[in-house]
């Protein structure tokens, strides 16, 4: 899996360009689950032990503090390389003011657009690698307009392998770039406003459409499609808590771009600014079960993410 989505590089910047309306459950099509789940034959819907992992363990149940499942090398003193993998649930939220995006208005409106999922660390030692898969986004009304966020969009912000390290008690996810609607690895200049042909341009889930597709019930136009495109950095660090659960204020720069609409009048520049005195993203990390399901997630989510959902 490449870094094509989010929400552990953008993903922690994930939608905060989408909070100018109010997610809810997207209509057709399915949230899958994570890629792990298949690959490693673990997957359940939703009951059995499918909850939080186990306290100060490698949650996947194989290793004390650290995660060890499997130690190559001469235990007498040569090299050894510990192996394991961790699990966790995430809960992320994006803050800010977003200025209304119609013509008409010139308000700013606080807009918070929040998102849970789960995470696959791989551990070599002090390296890993995090995949993350994003099951459900929902943000709060504003100016009149309400956002949906289709399974397919919700399916594309996957994101991985992205690099962490653990040293000292903290684990850092080192700085990292992903793409949404464009093409991975591009550093390019970024597409204009409504140019959904630019040559990096992709449609990142498979329907038709340049971009990512979201949807938009807006007063008077009524339900309409808006195309967009992201490229994002983020990083971030945090102590390791006694339970096995990580806190970090995600830093980072996004840069997202409206390629095109279904109305002409939605194809606009995105403009936002800081909550003063506000972290603009929130995230929390928290050990669960590796066979837990998106749908076991979101039916558990207050108790599996120790955070409040529907936020």
């Amino acid at each position: 899996m490449g870094k094509r989505g989010t929400i552990l590089g953008r993903g922690w910047w994930a939608a905060a360009w989408l909070a100018a309306g109010c997610g809810v459950e997207a209509p057709g099509g399915a949230v899958s689950n994570p890629a792990w789940l298949d690959a490693e034959g673990g997957e359940v819907a939703g009951g059995g032990d499918a909850g939080l992992g186990s306290l100060g363990r490698g949650n996947d149940g194989g290793a004390e503090a650290g995660g060890v499942d499997a130690v190559s090398g001469d235990a007498a003193g040569g090299d050894v390389v510990a192996t394991s993998s961790e699990y966790y649930a995430f809960w992320q939220q994006a803050r800010r003011l977003a200025k209304n995006p119609s013509p008409f208005g010139e308000a700013w409106q606080e807009t918070r657009t929040t998102s849970i999922g789960l995470v696959k660390v791989d551990w070599q030692g002090s390296q890993g690698a995090a995949y993350s898969h994003t099951c459900a986004v929902t943000s709060n009304p504003a100016f009149s307009s309400q956002l949906t966020y289709p399974a397919a969009f919700i399916n594309a912000l996957a994101a991985g392998p992205l690099p962490l390290v653990r040293a000292g008690g903290e684990v850092e996810l080192q700085a990292s770039t992903t793409w949404l609607g464009l093409q991975s690895g591009y550093a390019g200049a970024m597409p204009g406003v409504g140019d959904g042909k630019h040559a990096a341009v992709v449609d990142a889930d498979s329907d038709g459409k340049p971009g990512a597709t979201v949807y938009i019930d807006a007063p008077i136009l009524g339900q309409q499609a808006i195309y967009v495109v992201q490229r994002n950095t983020s990083a971030w660090k945090a102590p390791l808590q006694a339970d096995g659960s990580l806190h970090p204020l995600p830093s980072g720069a996004m840069e997202q771009v409206t390629v095109g609409a279904t109305s002409s009048i939605l194809v606009a520049e995105d403009v936002g600014k800081p909550l003063p005195g506000v972290a603009p993203v929130e995230l929390h990390w928290r050990p669960v079960a590796a066979n837990l399901t998106c749908a076991a997630l979101v039916a558990k989510a207050a108790e599996l993410t120790g955070q409040a959902w529907p936020p």
